[in-house]
């Protein structure tokens, strides 16, 4: 059974439920809501997607999803849908492209609508039978893709120098401090972190561990807490005011209103928004744009795309274009300052700067990329100079044991006689 989330879908998707018959009533001017079903023929199929979401135990943020293109779809077209041919079909498109601006949400409409008449109306095989897998006639035709040219890019790309304003702002919150270092070092999603509860981590010297049981996209994982976040989430579980109680959430609300219940995206949102005002960083950052640009920063540092898929949780690569939001010229000069072809600007770029390696030994500055010092020839590799250590030691513990127990032989001979 499909269970609530961060953002509270159950009790949308059920208001939803209640009140499908209110569809085709209009809406009161300066009412938030704007669409309403124009015919009341078109109301039964609301009625048999909640009885496909239950057959197919959806989640709710995705019946709420579908319920709102399909509440778009009869407010833009008067037929009964059954009814519409692939005219009637573009002009809901085009209706869509008036409302819809971004070109994320014109993507999810033209998948949903292809899902809903595959659901509503779907196409017959050579025997007459239901074929889930075809793409009905009616909207076979329509295409996700947008042109890239009316793409805009977002507004939350943040430097690392805005980032540490922000984490000082918060000096006295570390709940906040540890939420956002965590998220931009680990690419969990909000709702993943806010579900953990202080039984789910586990505390080392110098890093931390917390398991994702449950609402984890991927399913369970693993949360590693390294070098930025560790220090915060160790401050905020120290101060935390039911550190007792292991079923505790471990990020709840301190506010007299709801306290110390779950903390939501929204709060944190609210709060950065905020924290954003009052340091004239004139950008929407939110609980995702702490994730992407932490993804973005890390690529632009050199850490490997499949390091970074891994601590993501992803199965593949798709969503890294997604996800991360350097530019192409970005990518040029890094790649262009790692050849040594263009000298850094700033601190930053300077970690794109191939790394020379040092001689332990002789001292002899040697390429990034030599295995033994062209001075001594000695191995660069500090493992495997432990190694050859361990090896000579052993081998004149070996010789040491021989040459005592020949002494032993001898001085037996020398009583003997």
């Amino acid at each position: 059974m499909a269970e609530n989330d961060i953002y509270n879908n159950k009790r949308r998707y059920e208001s939803f439920v209640e009140n499908i018959e209110t569809l085709i009533k209009k809406p009161i001017q300066g009412s938030k809501g704007i669409y309403y079903c124009k015919n009341s023929k078109n109301l039964k199929y609301f009625y048999k997607f909640v009885k496909h979401f239950e057959a197919k135990d959806l989640s709710y943020v995705r019946r709420v999803r579908v319920f709102q293109c399909l509440k778009c779809i009869v407010h833009a077209i008067e037929k009964d849908l059954a009814s519409c041919n692939r005219d009637d079909l573009n002009l809901i498109v085009a209706f869509m492209h008036q409302k819809n601006k971004s070109s994320t949400s014109k993507r999810s409409f033209i998948r949903d609508i292809k899902a809903i008449w595959r659901v509503l109306f779907p196409e017959l095989d050579e025997r007459g039978r239901i074929d889930e897998t075809l793409i009905p006639y009616a909207v076979r035709h329509l295409s996700a893709r947008v042109d890239k040219s009316k793409e805009k890019m977002r507004n939350e790309k943040y430097t690392i120098e805005e980032f540490e304003k922000i984490i000082q702002h918060f000096d006295n919150d570390p709940k906040m401090q540890a939420f956002l270092t965590a998220v931009h070092e680990t690419y969990t999603r909000p709702q993943e972190l806010l579900y953990l509860k202080l039984r789910n981590f586990e505390f080392f010297d110098n890093y931390g561990l917390a398991s994702v049981s449950e609402h984890g996209k991927e399913g369970t994982k693993i949360i590693q807490f390294e070098n930025l976040s560790y220090p915060y989430i160790l401050k905020w579980y120290k101060s935390h005011p039911l550190k007792k109680n292991l079923d505790s959430f471990f990020f709840l609300v301190e506010a007299n209103n709801g306290k110390y219940k779950q903390l939501t995206p929204d709060a944190i949102n609210h709060k950065l928004r905020t924290a954003c005002k009052e340091l004239n960083i004139d950008k929407k950052i939110t609980c995702y744009s702490l994730k992407r640009m932490g993804i973005t920063i890390d690529r632009m540092n050199g850490v490997p795309d499949k390091i970074i898929i891994a601590k993501a949780g992803w199965a593949n690569g798709k969503q890294l274009a997604t996800y991360d939001l350097g530019t192409r010229n970005e990518a040029l000069r890094r790649s262009l300052i790692q050849k040594g072809l263009v000298q850094p600007k700033d601190e930053n770029e300077k970690k794109f700067l191939p790394q020379q390696k040092i001689c332990s030994f002789c001292n002899q500055v040697n390429g990034y990329t030599d295995e033994l010092c062209n001075g001594c020839h000695r191995p660069l590799n500090r493992e495997k100079i432990q190694k050859i250590v361990n090896e000579q030691e052993l081998l004149t513990q070996n010789a040491l044991i021989q040459r005592l127990a020949l002494l032993e032989i001898e001085i037996k001979n020398l009583k003997k006689s």
